[in-house]
């Protein structure tokens, strides 16, 4: 049974990352802490068993950057309109190139994940269909299939508080077995980088470059 990781990722420039951050803590500070958020991200999912891992990512140009960090991952340009065409896309080309049959997506707004949340992803999908985990904002930073359907992000307003209940809504409506991961919290906003400041101390070994940057701001 092929299992894939996709990490969902933008090529950092300045100014296109990280936008409602950058509000509080300007353009530059906003790219540094992308850089950190994307390289922990990376660094989580090689220490996630999977038969492929898949960087999908969306860039104007050339995605130089990615390339030199994310070395070792297949690497995939994203394609669709809304959030929810480029994740079912990613998913479609999992099974397509790998034969995927359980395929996760994480992003790189959390970068502290703890990694027994996609293990257990993983372990879920071989008995439902559909594995969210939740954020506390009522999105989700886990996404979790086995299989492509159309309709699971119908009616799905993204970057609203809505769009965990929407899935599940959708999930129940076709008729798929769901479950959900424990609730955690992403990166968003300067409000979520204070509680990451505090989540993050006496834990030296998670989200080191992250760690890094921020003791660099003091």
């Amino acid at each position: 049974m092929e299992r894939c990781l996709i990490i969902f990722a933008r090529e950092p420039k300045k100014g296109q990352v990280k936008s409602r951050l950058a509000q509080s803590v300007s353009q530059e500070k906003a790219l540094d802490l992308y850089k950190a958020f994307l390289k922990d991200t990376l660094n989580l999912a090689k220490k996630v068993k999977s038969d492929q891992k898949i960087l999908a990512y969306a860039s104007k140009n050339s995605c130089s950057y990615l390339k030199k960090v994310g070395a070792g991952f297949c690497f995939h340009r994203q394609k669709g309109e809304t959030l929810g065409a480029r994740m079912l896309e990613a998913v479609a080309f999992s099974q397509k190139k790998f034969l995927a049959c359980q395929t996760v997506i994480i992003g790189t707004d959390s970068p502290h994940l703890p990694v027994s949340f996609i293990r257990r992803s993983f372990m879920a999908l071989r008995k439902v269909d559909l594995v969210l985990g939740p954020c506390e904002d009522g999105g989700f930073y886990l996404i979790g299939m086995r299989k492509i359907e159309p309709q699971i992000f119908k009616g799905v307003v993204w970057s609203s508080s809505s769009v965990l209940k929407r899935t599940l809504l959708n999930a129940k409506r076709l008729g798929l077995k769901a479950e959900l991961l424990e609730s955690f919290f992403d990166i968003d906003t300067q409000d979520d980088l204070t509680k990451l400041k505090e989540f993050l101390q006496n834990k030296s070994n998670i989200a080191t470059e992250t760690q890094q940057v921020l003791q660099k701001e003091g």
